[in-house]
C-alpha cells in the first residue's frame, strides 16, 4: 500500500479486510494503465457476501501495474441505485 492510500482507506473506512475482499471477490478492469476492482452485484452473486452487498457495493481498490495498492475509494455510481428506486415507485404507485 502507498501511504496515499493508506491514508485513504482510514478516511473512507475502507480497512484491509475490505480491499482482500475487492481484489479477490471485484470486478476487474484496466483503466489509463491501473487495474482497478469494484464490488458490483453481480460480482457478489453466489458469495457468502451476498447478502452484505448493500454495504459493499460500490467499494474500490486500484492498483498500480507492479500490483500496489495506489487508492481506495467508494465509487458512488455503484452506491446510489436509482433503477431500483424507479422501480420501487413503480410498484408502491399502483
Amino acid at each position: 500500500m502507498t501511504r496515499h492510500s493508506s491514508i485513504r482507506s482510514r478516511q473512507r473506512g475502507i480497512g484491509r479486510e475490505l480491499i482482500e475482499l475487492v481484489l479477490a471477490c471485484g470486478h476487474r478492469r484496466d483503466c489509463h494503465g491501473d487495474v482497478v476492482f469494484e464490488i458490483r452485484d453481480r460480482s457478489l452473486r453466489g458469495t457468502p457476501c451476498a447478502r452484505l452487498a448493500d454495504r459493499l457495493r460500490g467499494a474500490t481498490v486500484i492498483l498500480t501495474q507492479d500490483g500496489a495498492v495506489r487508492t481506495v475509494m467508494w465509487a458512488h455510481r455503484l452506491r446510489s441505485r436509482p433503477g431500483l428506486l424507479r422501480r420501487q415507485r413503480l410498484t408502491t404507485s399502483e
